[in-house]
This record gives structure tokens, sequence and C-alpha cells, in this order.
């Protein structure tokens, strides 16, 4: 932003020190009056100082100094034609100048950027925010029914490490902005009239983003007609959010329950074991799980453990409207889970599947719903060359 915006800047303010005459004209005093306001924009925020603010004031400053040398000049004769029509880049330059510093201050101040829409609009937008940065993708607009407005439904995209658990989505939508003069932006009176007439809208969501993943959401919107949506623009803040638990070793441990299908990777210090749910069964002690342990590693493992917690189905964010009456349900499920460590019978001979039966001493099947392990391998051995 600073070469683009600063290196032409300077270079006209530079042609026209030499060639301007004395006395204000009528473009020098708009141009000078167009400084003065994006001048005390500047100092009246409170935002944090950073190098592209800095970028900006010295700017800001060297064009000041520029447009009084302008005025101190002795030239003679009136204004010429060209530098007229140099006079009137220096404006256009300016009026970018200006949207560019509205645009800095908006992101800085909020962390936050603006991400626009409309009908037709094909592929996603960035939506950053104090937690990282959101791909949003607009996959179709249909009616809500009733006269209750209309669907927006969004695909969004988590690349962050978090788990968003909740979430903010605002804005504004209506008719696009009227059509401005190329390369001209909107003057006052029309930016304000256009903005007037947008509607404002905010929903929060509950619905889980996992990291690395895309989930769909539904956005509804109050508008009467698909033609009021032609333009959207809106934010994303991120309300609450949390870092994926990890094992004390290694990567995070494997969670199943007894209604878990297929197969399951177990990752350990010598390598990747698949264990698959068979089913279970109930006995006189509790119950049994019976499981098949796939080992592609070139050794045998002589001796493993499989390590970790069990219990009830954990409450489910979605069902609680407000977070703390989720959080006291999370503390109590948290007191029934119980640690276990169950040793894995016999050996687990390389490239093939072996069955084998785990013990819980638990009577009730509702304590296996959730099963938290990781698999340690205490002892491995070679064939013989």
């Amino acid at each position: 932003m600073r070469v683009s915006i600063l290196a032409p800047t300077c270079a006209l303010a530079l042609l026209l020190s030499s060639c301007l005459p004395s006395g204000e004209s009528k473009v020098t005093t708009e141009l000078r009056a167009r400084i003065d306001r994006l001048e005390a924009a500047v100092k009246d925020s409170e935002l944090q100082i950073t190098e592209e603010k800095v970028a900006a004031q010295e700017a800001l400053s060297l064009l000041k100094d520029r447009v009084g040398q302008v005025e101190r000049s002795n030239a003679s004769g009136g204004v010429q034609e060209a530098i007229a029509r140099q006079l009137e880049l220096t404006q256009a330059q300016l009026l970018e100048f200006q949207g560019a510093i509205n645009s800095l201050l908006e992101i800085s101040h909020t962390g936050q950027n603006w991400i626009r829409f409309g009908l037709g609009y094909a592929g996603h937008a960035v939506a950053r925010t104090p937690h990282g940065s959101f791909l949003v993708e607009l996959r179709s607009q249909e009616s809500a029914g009733e006269g209750k407005g209309h669907i927006v439904k969004l695909r969004i995209g988590n690349s962050t490490s978090l788990t968003v658990h909740k979430f903010k989505l605002s804005g504004h939508f209506g008719a696009p902005p009227p059509d401005a003069k190329p390369g001209a932006p909107l003057g006052p009176e029309a930016q304000s009239d256009w903005e007037s007439r947008l509607r404002p809208f905010e929903q929060s969501f509950t619905t889980v983003l996992p990291n690395a993943s895309w989930k769909e959401v539904d956005l509804l919107l109050p508008a009467e007609r698909l033609a009021d949506l032609r333009f959207i623009r809106m934010r994303m803040e991120v309300e609450r959010a949390s870092l994926p638990e990890a094992s004390e070793v290694g990567p995070e441990r494997l969670r199943i329950g007894l209604d878990s299908k297929g197969g399951f990777i177990l990752h350990t210090d010598h390598g990747a074991i698949i264990m698959a749910l068979e089913g279970y069964r109930k006995t006189a002690g509790g119950h049994e799980l019976l499981v098949r342990f796939g080992n592609p590693l070139g050794l045998t493992v002589t001796r493993c453990t499989l390590q970790g917690r069990h219990g009830p189905d954990p409450p489910k964010i979605e069902a609680f409207p407000d977070f703390e009456k989720y959080r006291f349900a999370l503390s109590e499920w948290q007191q029934r889970v119980r640690p276990f460590e169950i040793e894995v019978p016999g050996e687990l001979a390389p490239s093939v599947w072996s069955p084998k039966t785990l013990k819980f001493p638990t009577r009730d099947p509702a304590e296996l719903a959730f099963i938290e392990c990781r698999l340690v391998v205490k002892n491995v051995s070679l064939r013989q060359p």
C-alpha cells in the first residue's frame, strides 16, 4: 500500500510545487480541506500505532507541505490547462489514498473486515477475525416461507487450530451501491443515502466449527424479496472457542463409543495400530468389548495396554441456550468419567488382524458411551535374520 499510493502522490505533489502561481485556487482550497479532514480523522482515532499508520501520517504531512509550496510559488500567469489536469489527478490520488486509510483504520480497530456477497456470487471470501481467518462461501438463497424472510445458506471453512463453539455474523443487506464514475468513489451524499437504505442484521450460531473442516450454516435475513439480497456484507466474530485436548504423550487420544463402527487408528511410538470394534456383551463382572487389532508394522507387539477414561455421553453445547448451564452440565459429566488401564491379552502379530476381548468392570452400558483411549506399546520383537 505504501508504494502504490505514496509514490504517485508524492511525485505529483513535487511537480505542482514548481508550477502553480501564488493565490489559493478553488481546487487547491478543496484539496487542503480534504487533507485537514483526513488528518483530523487520523489524530482522533485511538488505535494502536502501527507501521502502516505511521506511513499514512507521514504521507499526509508530505502532501500538506507540498500544497504549501504550491501556494507560495510566484509563477506568473493563470493556472495553465496542463497544471489544472495535474490538479485533478492529484485529487483522484487523494480520494484513493483516503479510502485506503479508512479501510486501514476500520480493519485495525476491530481485527475484522467486511466480506461482500450478492446474487450470482461464485467462490469464497476470507473473513478475518482476531482469532484467525475463516473462509465463507455463499451456497444459495431461498425463501424461508410464511413471510419469514429468506435463508442464505453459507459454508464456513475453519482453517485455524481452534474448535469454534459459538460465533456471530452481522452486517447489512439491500440494493448494491449506485454506479459511480469509473475510477472515482461515491460522493459523500450519495454514499450516505445508499448506506441509510441498507437493512442491518445480526445472528449468533452455536454450530460447532471443527478445525480444518467445512460446516454449513443457515443465515436467516428478513428480506421480503430475493431482489433485496443483491448486496450482502457481513463480519464474523468468534465468541467462544477452544484448543484440542492433547494426551500426555503423542497426538490426540482416540474417542469412540459402543456404537462406533469401522476401524480406528491408534498412534504409538512404534507406528500406527488399527482397532475395530466388533461388538460388546454383558458379563457377571461388567461388560466386555470385542475388538480386533490390525498390526501393519513389521514387528510383533508382545505387550501393550489400552489406557484412557470412559463414561456417559458428554453434554452437547447446542442443547443449552445458556453457556453457564452448559458449563455446569460439563462439570457434572467430568465427575462421572472414570480412568481405566486394560492389559491387551496375547500378542499382536505383524500384518494380520488379532481378535481380543477387553474387560470393563462397569455394569451400565451407558457408562461406555464415551471411551477416550490410547495404546501404549511396552514390548516388541523382530524376526531373526
